[in-house]
């Protein structure tokens, strides 16, 4: 008797996905270790809020740990790259991440240079916290994610240009932000280059992902209309507040 194949698992499919996203978007997907070293560990251990993992018999000092989040081996691809004369940068790595309590599946996004292809039609200009915010609400779409920014606060990343990434029932899923120049010079990058980085927990996300309907619905009986409307508002009020 012959047995049928399993059904595919959805968290290959997801990361599919998300590859084929991510690349589109203008990324190239890079691979590290799953061993680090502990300082570079504890700079970006806020980023999960786990505990790392000690190594019993490392090979060397350079990999006594397990990574608690993507974001270590990531910076240090960036400064490799950098190092080696690549002024625009933009990487993602989707990988597992390990404490005490278990293994978790992340993605994580670094970012530095210009912040888009160069065009005959205008300059470069820099990579700032909106691309980077750009690329996070690419995910959350792909994935059915409803999701919000609130200003947040890291050690590893630079005050005012840092926010956490929730869910719109307010669960926690990843952080967003610019590495602290102090943070960017220990991994061997130029303290002047700014470097924007997220990262996403998938396991948080996939619990929660939207419902979908793919059943087909009639059509609509009126054409739609389409209003303009202009408020003035203060600069630092959220925009899912004013988008209700």
């Amino acid at each position: 008797v012959t047995a049928p194949a399993p059904p595919p698992d959805a968290r290959a499919t997801r990361d599919r996905l998300l590859r084929r996203v991510l690349t589109a978007a203008g990324l190239s997907e890079a691979v590290t270790f799953g061993f680090i070293e502990a300082k570079a560990a504890e700079a970006f251990a806020a980023a999960t809020g786990r505990q790392d993992v000690a190594i019993a018999n490392p090979l060397s000092a350079k990999f006594d740990t397990l990574r608690s989040s993507l974001l270590p081996g990531l910076v240090a691809a960036v400064a490799h790259n950098r190092r080696h004369g690549r002024r625009d940068v933009r990487l993602f790595e989707i990988g597992t991440r390990f404490a005490a309590s278990g293994e978790t599946r992340g993605v994580a996004v670094a970012w530095t240079g210009s912040g888009a292809q160069e065009h005959w039609s205008g300059g470069a200009r820099e990579v700032d916290f909106f691309d980077v915010k750009g690329v996070v609400e690419i995910v959350g779409h792909a994935l059915v994610v409803p999701m919000r920014f609130e200003p947040a606060r890291q050690p590893f990343l630079v005050p005012g240009q840092t926010a956490s990434v929730v869910t719109w029932t307010g669960a926690l899923i990843g952080v967003m932000g610019q590495v602290s120049p102090a943070v960017a010079d220990a991994r061997g990058l130029p303290r002047q280059d700014p470097v924007f980085v997220a990262e996403l927990n998938l396991d948080r996300v996939d619990r929660a992902r939207a419902a979908t309907n793919d059943a087909t619905r009639p059509l609509p009986r009126h054409p739609f209309v389409i209003r303009y409307v202009s408020i003035v508002v203060p600069d630092i009020l959220p925009e899912e507040i004013i988008r209700g």
